[in-house]
This record gives structure tokens, sequence and C-alpha cells, in this order.
């Protein structure tokens, strides 16, 4: 298994962008400018993992503890990649003008909105095979390309929830800091690793908005939530990065991509920044 090939819900939505934004970061692995957003979002992400297991565990901590969780690694990651960069953190690439002030003034009320969340709605919280939490939960499957190459997907789920109104069987959620979804094809691919893994029923998923303070409307995922989905869309993944084929997917997002300066196509693009 180790010799196999290893493939991400991540590079299947950046390669499902652009292939040859895929080939730059990826493989390339072109510098960009550091930012904030992603080490408040995994900092983010920490906090709130910390609370659903103490709550599972039954051993509850005041709010604060989730605070000082949020903001020692955030500002941890910061300061190591300003070590690494030499960049000053006042400098980091913002998303919507949310710069390191903002998520040391927003962060811990955005935990506050996620715990009261979690209080209003009771959701139950699924559990493996060994009785372990739906708490970013980490799945390695083997997957079949159409031609019958073998590769590995792996990833985190970040909960799968059970009684929840109105959901037929388990309810697979990706907690997002920023402030759009990601492709169906995520939630997907969870249901399905979570079948695979578990045996229990999920075809339905959803995304928590934390800017936005709530869920979105479950989608039933249908045939995205299957094994055969899976082969179909990472193998093609697979098979293309295998072959090295990046063709370019030029269009209006040429503007804001992060990898425009390094791009041979960005000239030629009829986009103009």
């Amino acid at each position: 298994m180790s010799d196999l090939t290893r493939r991400s819900v991540s590079q299947f939505i950046s390669w499902q962008r652009c292939p040859e934004q895929y080939r730059l970061e990826k493989i390339v692995k072109v510098q960009r400018g550091p930012d904030v957003w992603s080490h408040a979002g995994t900092a983010y992400h920490t906090a709130t993992e910390h609370y659903d297991r103490d709550q599972f565990y039954d051993r509850p901590e005041p709010v604060e503890h989730y605070y000082d969780i949020f903001r020692d690694q955030m500002d941890q990651m910061l300061t190591e990649e300003e070590a690494r960069t030499e960049i000053p953190i006042s400098e980091f690439r913002t998303s919507k003008g949310a710069d390191y002030e903002w998520w040391v003034d927003h962060g811990p009320g955005l935990i506050d909105e996620y715990i009261a969340w979690r209080h209003e709605t009771d959701y139950g919280i699924a559990v493996d095979k060994d009785g372990q939490p739906a708490i970013e939960v980490h799945f390695e499957i083997t997957l079949t390309r159409l031609d019958g190459e073998k590769f590995i997907l792996n990833g985190y789920i970040d909960r799968v929830f059970t009684d929840v109104p109105d959901v037929h069987g388990d309810l697979v959620v990706d907690l997002k800091t920023g402030m759009s979804q990601s492709d169906q094809i995520q939630l997907g691919t969870y249901a399905a690793a979570w079948h695979q893994m578990t045996g229990r029923y999920c075809d339905t998923g959803a995304f928590y908005m934390a800017r936005k303070n709530g869920l979105s409307t479950p989608r039933w995922l249908g045939a995205l939530a299957s094994m055969r989905a899976l082969n179909g869309a990472y193998g093609e993944l697979d098979r293309s990065v295998q072959a090295g084929i990046f063709p370019p997917r030029m269009g209006n997002e040429c503007i804001s991509c992060f990898v425009r300066e390094h791009c041979q196509y960005a000239d030629v693009s009829g986009i103009s920044s």
C-alpha cells in the first residue's frame, strides 16, 4: 500500500479548479506569500475539536479555555511563519480585510457561536466501530481507476453527526472559516469514506459556515456518496497527474489566481489584472 500514489480532497479541488494551477502549487511548489486566514482557520478547527471532544467525554471546561487554545495556536503558527519567511505578520495576506487583529478580536466570538449552535441543535456525535467519536476522523481508503490502477485517497472528516432532524442516517459536516462553500464532491467523499469505514448509512452532508454562524442546508449527495463516484473522480485526477497532463482552465478566475505570476498562460488568457 505504501508504494501507491496518494491523493486528497484538497488536491482534487485544486486540480478541478485548474490543472495548471495544481501543477504549479502541488508539483512545482511555487512560493506564495504567507496568509493569516489559513493559520486562523486551523486554530479555529483545533479549538472547536477540543470543545466537542470534551463534551463527548463529559469533561467540560470554561469557554475561556477554548479561546486560549485558539489564540495560542494561531500565534504560534503565525510567529513560526514570520520567522521562516522573514515577512512581518502585518504584511501577511488577508481575506475580506480579516487581518491578524480581526482574528484576535473576532475569533473567540466565532467559537462562542459554534458552542451556542452545538447547544441549540444538540446533535449527537457519531461513533466508529471502536466507539471513537467522529471528530476530525482520519480516513485512508484504496481506490481503483478505470484502467485498474490502484491509489490511496486520504483525508480528515471534521464531524459526523447523528440525530439530525430530516436526515436519514448520519450527516457529514465540514467546518468553514471562509466565506464560501466547497464543491459537493468534498461532502460526497466524506460520506462515502465514512460508510466504507464504519458501515453506517450516510448520504447527506453540509457545511458549518463559521462566519455566517450556521449550518448550510443539508444536501442529499446521491451518487456523489458512492465508491464508484470516488473511483471515477479521483481516478481522473490520478491519471492526469501520472501522465503529466495539466491543461490550463483560463477565465475570470485568472485575475485573482495566487500562482498567476508564475503561470505561462497568464498573459495569453485574455484576462487583464
